[in-house]
Order: C-alpha cells, then sequence, then structure tokens
C-alpha cells in the first residue's frame, strides 16, 4: 500500500493556505470562476478528487447541483469530507465515496457534470 498524499497534516496545511476543507489553489472563488456560465441547477454532478469535501459541498448549497457524488481515493480525505458533509446537514444531497483506482464504479449517464479540476458537460 502506498503512502497517502493527505494526512491530517497535509490537510490542515493545506487548508490554511486556501481556506477550510480547500486542498488545492483558489477556495471558492476558484471554484465559481470555473463554474461561471455553467447552470447546475437540477445537475447531477461527480466530483472526482473530492477531497475533504468543501468543493463538493458548494456544488449542492452554494451552484445549486440537485445531487453531488464526491469520490476520493483516501481514506483521510474521505472521512474528512464525510464529516464536513454531515455537520453542514447535508447528507440528503451530497454523498462521499470512497473508491479504488480502477473501473467507474457508476452507470453510464449517471452523471449531467463531471467536475474534476475542470467540468465536463456529460450527454
Amino acid at each position: 500500500m502506498t503512502e497517502p498524499l493527505y494526512d491530517k497534516g497535509h490537510m490542515s496545511f493545506l487548508e490554511m493556505l486556501w481556506g477550510e476543507g480547500y486542498l488545492s489553489p483558489g477556495g471558492p472563488e476558484e471554484v465559481a470562476r470555473v463554474l461561471e456560465g455553467l447552470d447546475l441547477n437540477g445537475a447531477r454532478v461527480l466530483d472526482i478528487g473530492c477531497g475533504s469535501g468543501a468543493i463538493t459541498l458548494s456544488l449542492a448549497q452554494s451552484h445549486g447541483a440537485a445531487h453531488v457524488t464526491g469520490i476520493d481515493v483516501e481514506e483521510d480525505v474521505v472521512a474528512a469530507a464525510r464529516a464536513r458533509i454531515e455537520a453542514a446537514d447535508a447528507t440528503a444531497e451530497v454523498t462521499i465515496q470512497m473508491v479504488t483506482p480502477g473501473p467507474f464504479p457508476h452507470e453510464d449517464e449517471a452523471f449531467d457534470v463531471v467536475f474534476w479540476s475542470l467540468l465536463v458537460p456529460c450527454g
């Protein structure tokens, strides 16, 4: 098994730089910039590499997605994301899944939009 890239110490450091729940540059402003011109209202969104869940949560709560599924491969970030979603009382609109690299764990056309540092409209 490989060492995790994002243990609790790494996550804390990155959140100090980018904001609570954000493990990459830009924070909520960058998410809004990436989403500019895209209407997520009512969309089913997949967030690949959801990290500790701030982007995943914002896709539902701030950007109108009907349901967001966040997936990640690291146990610590999945645990942090699940805790963030539960604390926000958002378990009805956000699901966090631990996945292993390999075949995609969802059916074709299960999502309208895929968020992975960039957006890819489906269909």
